[in-house]
This record gives structure tokens, C-alpha cells and sequence, in this order.
């Protein structure tokens, strides 16, 4: 069963299943009242908020970012040929590498004493993986065998987080939104590339 994903894919879904499992890991030692409507994610990554849990959740950020990088490599398979779509797909690797290695930055300089290196890498993960999702979304309604319905889930975190911008409470929601939208959007460009790879074989 294994065989028939994609390497990159593999590495997609498992940088998730690693990063929820660390960051609910890190919410179980959150010593105080913690929720989206009041807190930021990365709280649970501050030592001076969150001392004994604080650990798991930067843990489980690098390493997001980390297995995160196959992926956006391995969504060299998209390429069915023609330099435009070629070009969509070396873009949205661009800028998911670079967005990954922003998150690494950011977990590595947690929030905190730290806080200007750890905006510097979150502001860097936050830009860049607007660019990952529009170039996907774009890629993905060039490609015949792709799964277009997906292409359409890739602008809904810049819908969202437009909307949220006028929300009173949506100050640390756009970020969690962001997050969610995107972990999902992962898994689901791990089974579009799956389903594409499957294709081909037939």
C-alpha cells in the first residue's frame, strides 16, 4: 500500500501527523488557560509561557519544516511538460522551501527574549507560503490529471485570512486558520500526487 505513494508524499504526511502530535504534546503542559480565540501557536513554543512543554512544540516545528522540504521537491512529478507550468511548479517549491526554512528559524529563535529573530522567521514562513499556495492552486488547474477541486482549497487561507482581518476576535484566529488550511492543504496535495502517480501507471 505503502509503495504506491510517493516518496514526497510520505514525507508530506508525516511532517502533520509530527506536528500536531508535538504541538498537542506541548498544549497538555501549557500551565494556563489556552485557546485560539486568546492565544498565538507559537505560545506554546515560549519557554517563559509554557516551560516544561515548550520544547515539543519547536521540536515539532523544525521538524515540520524539515520533512516538509522532501515534499516540495517531490512535486517535481507534477511537471507533464511546457515551460509554464514548469515555471508554476519551480515557483510554489520556492517558496514552500523557503516558508519551511522560516519556520525552522522561527522555532529555533521560539517567542520570547528572542522575539525579533523568531517575527523575522514566522513573517518569512507566513510570505512565502502565500506564494506556495497560489502557484499550487495555479499548477494544479494546468495539470490533466490532477484533482482541480483542490486548486480552489489553496486560495481559501487568503479568503479567510482577509475576512478574519475584520474580526474583532480574529487576531490570533488568522493564524490558526492559516496553519490549519495549510496542513490540510499538504495532505491533500500528498493524495493529488498520489492519485496522479497512479494514473500514469495505468
Amino acid at each position: 500500500m505503502i509503495k504506491r505513494w510517493p516518496i514526497g508524499s510520505l514525507f508530506g504526511i508525516m511532517a502533520v501527523v509530527v506536528y500536531i502530535t508535538m504541538g498537542f504534546v506541548s498544549f497538555l503542559h501549557y500551565p494556563a488557560a489556552y485557546s485560539p480565540l486568546h492565544n498565538a501557536l507559537s505560545q506554546l513554543g515560549a519557554s517563559t509561557l509554557n516551560p516544561s512543554g515548550a520544547i515539543f512544540y519547536d521540536l515539532g516545528g523544525i521538524m515540520l519544516g524539515a520533512l516538509l522540504i522532501p515534499f516540495y521537491l517531490g512535486m517535481s512529478r507534477w511537471n507533464t511538460g511546457g515551460k509554464p507550468l514548469k515555471i508554476l511548479i519551480v515557483a510554489a517549491q520556492i517558496g514552500g522551501i523557503v516558508s519551511s526554512l522560516g519556520l525552522v528559524w522561527s522555532c529555533v529563535f521560539p517567542a520570547g527574549p528572542q522575539i525579533n529573530l523568531h517575527v523575522l522567521g514566522a513573517s518569512s514562513a507566513f510570505i512565502s507560503s502565500i506564494f506556495f499556495w497560489i502557484f499550487t492552486a495555479f499548477a494544479l488547474l494546468r495539470i490533466p490529471l490532477s484533482i482541480k477541486w483542490m486548486a480552489y482549497f489553496g486560495y481559501l487561507p487568503l479568503v479567510s485570512n482577509i475576512v478574519l482581518a475584520f474580526v474583532p476576535a480574529g487576531r490570533f484566529l488568522i493564524e490558526w486558520v492559516s496553519v490549519g488550511f495549510f496542513l490540510v492543504y499538504v495532505v491533500l496535495l500528498s493524495y493529488n500526487s498520489r492519485v496522479m502517480t497512479l494514473a500514469r501507471a495505468r
